[in-house]
C-alpha cells in the first residue's frame, strides 16, 4: 500500500511538471521563433530498500516509484514565416541559427526581429549585437545607421553603414541533442558542434512565428487536468484505506 502511495504521488508530480510545460508553451504562442517543449517521462524507476538495523546492511529489495521526469525535449521544427515588410525583420528558412553576442558569451537564436541600438549597431530584442562575418573573416557586430535602404541577401550578405561588406553569421548544429535551451529564446552549445548553415535561406521582411500547436496544447491541458483529478481520488482512497488499517484493524 505504501508503494501505491509512492507510485500515485510520483505520477502526480510528473503530471504537474507536464502541465507547467504545456502552459509555458501556450503562454509563448505569440513569442517570435519560440520552440515548443515537451516533457519526457521515464518508467519503471525504482530505489533499492536497505535495512541498516543492528549495524548490518541488508538489502530488502526494490521499491518501484512509478514514473519520473526524464528530461525536456525542444521541438526545433520551423514556425510559420510571416511577412511584415520591415527591413529589420529577418527570418531563417531552414535549420540554421543567428549568432548573438551577449554579456555571457556567444549564443544562438532564431529570433530575427532586429532593431538598431543607440550606437547604430544591429541588435536583437534583448539589445544584444547580431554577429556577422567581415572581410577578414572575423565575427563582429554590424554597423547600421538607418533601416532605410538596408538590403540583406538570401545568404545574409549586407553592406554596413561604414561601406564595408558583411555577411550574417549563420550556423547549424551537427548534433541537436547537444543544444541547450537558455533564457529569452537563446540556445547554447559547444563550438565543436557548430558548422556553417549551408542550406538556410535568409528572408528579409519576414519573421518566424512560434511552432506551438495551440489545439494540441489545449487538449493536453484538459487531459492532464482529468488525470490529476483521477490520481487525486486514488490517493485519497489509499490514504483512507491506510488510515483504517492503522487505526481500526490494529485495535483487533
Amino acid at each position: 500500500m505504501i508503494r501505491s502511495l509512492y507510485n500515485t504521488g510520483m505520477g502526480m508530480l510528473v503530471l504537474q511538471k507536464q502541465q507547467e510545460t504545456v502552459s509555458n508553451n501556450l503562454a509563448n504562442v505569440e513569442t517570435p521563433s519560440y520552440k515548443s517543449r515537451e516533457l519526457l517521462m521515464e518508467a519503471a524507476f525504482s530505489e533499492t530498500v536497505v535495512n541498516h538495523a543492528q549495524g548490518r546492511r541488508n538489502v530488502l529489495g526494490s521499491l518501484n516509484l512509478g514514473t519520473r521526469v526524464g528530461g525536456l525535449h525542444t521541438d526545433l521544427d520551423q514556425g510559420v514565416l510571416t511577412a511584415t515588410g520591415s527591413s529589420l525583420d529577418v527570418a531563417l528558412q531552414g535549420t540554421g541559427f543567428f549568432q548573438i553576442q551577449t554579456p555571457d558569451g556567444q549564443v544562438l537564436s532564431r529570433n530575427g526581429r532586429f532593431h538598431l541600438s543607440e550606437n547604430g549597431v544591429l541588435v536583437d530584442e534583448g539589445n544584444n549585437p547580431v554577429l556577422a562575418i567581415d572581410g577578414t573573416g572575423d565575427l563582429v557586430p554590424v554597423p547600421v545607421e538607418s533601416p532605410e535602404g538596408l538590403s540583406i541577401g538570401a545568404d545574409g550578405a549586407l553592406t554596413g553603414s561604414d561601406g564595408a561588406a558583411y555577411r550574417l553569421s549563420l550556423v547549424d548544429v551537427t548534433d541537436p541533442g547537444e543544444l541547450v535551451s537558455l533564457d529569452d529564446g537563446y540556445f547554447g552549445t559547444g563550438i565543436g558542434n557548430l558548422e556553417p548553415a549551408a542550406g538556410t535561406v535568409v528572408r528579409q521582411g519576414f519573421y518566424e512565428r512560434s511552432n506551438v500547436d495551440v489545439t494540441d496544447g489545449l487538449i493536453r491541458l484538459m487531459n492532464n487536468t482529468a488525470m490529476m483529478g483521477a490520481n487525486g481520488r486514488v490517493l485519497t482512497t489509499l490514504d483512507e484505506t491506510l488510515s483504517r488499517a492503522v487505526n481500526e484493524i490494529g485495535k483487533l
